[in-house]
């Protein structure tokens, strides 16, 4: 028997940066994750992404909008499957419209990214939500640093205004204005306040009551917190509700080891002589090779892409430490080359590291994506060839060229989800090896572990090694003088 919803025809929805501040001015979830790109770039997402429950109170929005919608559900449960990206169309689809029981999906493609189940009882609960006295805190400003070991334990009372409401009319006047900012301020407890600057928000469940109480505060406990998966449990009890969060905590940015640091690692001349020319050097697998190889005492130009302020970061630290060079040359693999790239191609490279990547881990549902696979082409192939021409053209050393193409060992290994990366790193070995048959080069193309890095940096935390334990044998390998 149908709850009285109407069916709802194709509904989607784009969210843009201008909703995304929107979202964080009424709530005051200012997470850098959700509005600072820069930030956003070094996490797990790679890009800013919409707030979890921006993207569930639209999908609610939504549906209590639709004639014959005036119901109120007793309870209601989320959970926020994978990221949602700006500027990328995502569709609300009712799964399931029965008496008792309705089931949203919000969609990216095939992949679903929010699933929310709402249950209607024919009497709606009354629940108790007595609450202890004590102080309020309001937002932060800036969200707490916390760890998962730090947090156990931890409670607080957390106050918040009514100005979401207004965002989600509908849903306000089926649930209650109250009910609707309360559950948006769910998203500020966990972006700002616990666990703050490093979380994501896995779920909640709440259950609604007829006592909606006379204050707002949102009452919060940390009831569980497990360091085995970085996760975090917490029971709630808000304007008319109570329930449970999950959330987990984010890995924080994996920093370079610092050249003093990596130069107890090597000689301090084992790399004298190497003019090395590294493609994506800022950051994560190319980073370690510049501070490497300038520990060593060699030169090193090195390119980024977007990565500016790291790039210009490294070039300073390498000319501290007093060892070997760094110079930084803006440069996309995927565009057309600089004056400046071509002028330090002339200049006697004896080494090419092509560490140039775009995002690895997408949140992608099964089968074969032609668009992630061209992604990745587009850099590994397309971009590797035209950098390889670039430098022969300029060459002037009468010595061979060395190419170092870093491979993965997902070729062999074949992860779920990396089918498209895998394709494209085992086509980028074939094309180093006849490129530098045809230049006459020394070619490696090492088959690497996961290594740590932001790239790889996962929710839940998967063990691995640093980028500078894998590769430092892989230089020392590549390099004969």
């Amino acid at each position: 028997m149908s709850t009285g919803i109407k069916p709802m025809g194709r509904t989607v929805r784009r969210f843009t940066m201008a909703d995304q501040l929107a979202f964080a001015e009424a709530t005051g979830d200012r997470n850098p994750l959700h509005l600072d790109a820069h930030y956003a770039r070094r996490t797990q997402a790679g890009a800013p992404v919409v707030h979890g429950m921006h993207c569930a109170l639209w999908a609610l929005e939504m549906v209590f909008s639709r004639p014959k919608s005036h119901w109120r559900p007793s309870s209601i449960s989320v959970q926020f499957k994978k990221f949602v990206f700006l500027d990328t169309d995502v569709e609300l689809d009712i799964e399931c419209n029965i008496e008792t029981r309705t089931k949203l999906i919000v969609r990216r493609g095939e992949t679903i990214v929010c699933a929310i189940t709402m249950l209607r009882n024919q009497e709606a609960a009354t629940v108790d939500l007595s609450r202890s006295e004590g102080a309020c805190e309001g937002t932060p400003s800036r969200p707490r640093e916390l760890t998962c070991e730090a947090a156990a334990g931890l409670s607080g009372r957390f106050c918040y205004d009514d100005t979401a409401a207004t965002l989600f009319p509908a849903a306000s006047g089926a649930l209650g204005e109250r009910r609707i900012a309360g559950l948006a301020a769910l998203s500020t407890l966990v972006g700002m306040v616990c666990p703050g600057l490093n979380s994501l928000f896995s779920s909640f469940s709440v259950v609604f009551s007829n006592v909606l109480g006379e204050t707002a505060p949102i009452e919060w406990s940390v009831v569980n917190a497990d360091s085995r998966f970085q996760l975090l449990s917490l029971s709630i009890c808000g304007p008319g509700f109570l329930g449970t969060v999950d959330a987990f905590f984010r890995g924080a940015p994996v920093e370079t080891a610092s050249m003093d640091e990596l130069a107890r690692l090597v000689e301090r001349d084992e790399f004298v002589g190497q003019r090395a020319f590294v493609v994506g050097g800022a950051r994560g697998l190319g980073a370690a090779i510049v501070k490497l190889l300038a520990a060593g005492g060699g030169q090193v130009v090195f390119t980024y892409a977007s990565s500016g302020a790291e790039a210009n970061a490294l070039v300073s630290e390498v000319a501290g430490f007093g060892r070997g060079s760094a110079t930084a040359l803006e440069f996309d693999a995927r565009g057309q080359p600089s004056k400046a790239l071509m002028v330090a191609a002339k200049s006697g490279l004896s080494h090419l590291y092509y560490c140039a990547t775009p995002k690895i881990f997408r949140q992608i549902g099964v089968g074969f994506s032609p668009s992630i696979f061209a992604e990745f082409a587009e850099i590994y192939l397309d971009g590797f060839a035209n950098t390889l021409r670039i430098l022969a053209s300029a060459k002037t050393a009468d010595a061979p060229l060395t190419i170092i193409f870093p491979s993965t060992i997902a070729i062999e290994e074949r992860p779920p989800g990396l089918t498209e990366y895998a394709m494209a790193k085992a086509a980028g070995e074939v094309l180093a090896a006849d490129l530098g048959l045809s230049l006459g080069a020394r070619v490696f193309a090492p088959r690497l572990p996961r290594m740590l890095t932001d790239q790889t940096n996962s929710v839940p935390p998967i063990p691995a090694p640093s980028a500078v334990d894998v590769i430092l044998p892989m230089l020392r390998a590549a390099y004969t003088r």
